[in-house]
């Protein structure tokens, strides 16, 4: 019996058996890649704003763009169309329910509660059309997408033509804090999934040296921590006993070894220096760039409309810039419908990982950005590819039920 032979681009095939099947030209056609491009393109649209002050309403005009291709692409291939995951379902109705809740605490406009109709239509959408296809097919256009335009990046920043920091505030002249390091973070977990080992890591390094120009600090911890389930799992993206217990054993007799010579100290103030532990301005002492005041404001949203939350207008009409915390956001601006929003996520996480230890690992490298951001419900990149990687089904290899299928028995 051949084990599995893992080709460009095939992560989903774990442990087959036969050879898995390799990359080929014609997935550039398929729904899937089309449907990821769509996904991911938006930040090619960044990338042609930069200084264009047109960029802003040519948003409307992308999503509008896709939309329309989704839905063509769709009628296409409509006896192809795969059913919604149970975690898709789940996500797709808690984010409806929670929505329409906050109507019961007043409604001073409809147009914030657009952009949540569109995330859960373009769920629907991007879900069918993906569903039950190889993962790597919607896959390819993030990773290239992603990581082009990340180095195009670091060149504008390495020829002075763009301050390092000013990707952290206007990611490619579209203003939005922290933007362009959440979708560089979606870029490492897309590339961990897609690319074997040789064009995984100058992949993600490239993408880090990028984030730490911007001083995106979350979305490197993210990236680190691909980084480190990509050492954890072995080429076939399986998680063996015996390579557990060599890397529980390798690491602490590491770090003894570094404290012996006397190199963890420093290798302490690097590590602080590039999170920027002790800055006098987003360090520790600065309550995490004010995270600490707009927790502590969240918790008064909460307590001042617990159940349903606010009108989705609400908080920029009182001049708040959100919770830097996606758990405090979804309290302050939801109320304890929220919680609906988050015990799907955990399902999404529960029937992954029942189905694919590795996909399960890698999604929950987002934690960082879970717990520093609040980027909730939009079709940006992040959180949007984030939330389709992990409740869409699709699958390992011809013949196989999808991977977010409940019904699948542990280990398989």
């Amino acid at each position: 019996m051949a084990a599995a032979q893992h080709s460009w681009g095939d992560s989903e095939t774990v442990a087959s058996e036969g050879p898995a099947k390799p990359f080929s030209w014609s997935d550039l056609i398929q729904p899937a890649t089309l449907t990821g491009l769509a996904d991911s393109g938006l930040v090619l649209l960044f990338v042609a704003g930069l200084n264009v002050g047109w960029l802003s309403w040519r948003l409307l005009q992308w999503y509008a763009l896709i939309t329309v291709g989704k839905l063509v692409l769709l009628g296409m291939t409509w006896n192809q169309r795969a059913p919604l995951s149970g975690p898709a379902k789940w996500l797709i109705g808690s984010t409806a329910t929670m929505a329409l809740a906050t109507t019961a605490a007043g409604v001073s406009s409809f147009g914030p509660y657009v952009p949540v109709g569109a995330f859960l239509v373009h769920l629907v959408l991007t879900s069918t059309l993906i569903g039950g296809q190889p993962l790597r097919r919607y896959l390819l256009a993030p990773v290239l997408i992603i990581s082009s335009s990340a180095l195009f990046h670091v060149s504008l920043c390495l020829t002075h033509r763009m301050p390092s920091w000013w990707g952290r505030f206007l990611y490619f002249g579209y203003n939005q804090f922290n933007l362009g390091g959440e979708i560089e973070a979606i870029g490492c977990m897309t590339a961990a999934l897609l690319l074997p080992r040789l064009l995984f890591f100058p992949v993600v390094a490239a993408l880090l040296f990028d984030m730490n120009l911007m001083q995106t600090r979350s979305a490197m911890l993210t990236g680190f921590a691909t980084i480190l389930v990509v050492l954890l799992f072995d080429a076939h993206r399986r998680l063996t006993g015996r390579r557990t217990l060599a890397l529980l054993f390798i690491v602490p007799i590491a770090a003894l070894l570094v404290v012996g010579v006397g190199v963890g100290g420093q290798l302490g103030d690097a590590v602080s220096n590039v999170l920027m532990l002790n800055d006098a301005n987003r360090g520790v002492a600065s309550g995490g760039s004010g995270r600490a005041d707009l927790w502590e404001w969240s918790l008064q949203l909460f307590n001042a409309s617990p159940i349903v939350g606010h009108d989705l207008g609400y908080f920029e009409s009182i001049g708040f810039i959100g919770s830097h915390n996606l758990f405090l956001y979804g309290l302050a601006q939801y109320g304890l419908m929220s919680l609906l929003f988050f015990g799907s996520l955990i399902y999404a996480y529960v029937v992954l990982s029942r189905s694919d230890l590795f996909r399960f690992a890698v999604m929950l490298c987002a934690l960082p950005l879970l717990l520093f951001n609040d980027r909730f419900t939009n079709l940006n990149p992040y959180p949007f590819i984030f939330f389709i990687l992990l409740t869409t089904a699709t699958i390992r290899r011809p013949g196989d039920r999808a991977v977010t299928d409940p019904s699948v028995p542990l280990g398989r």
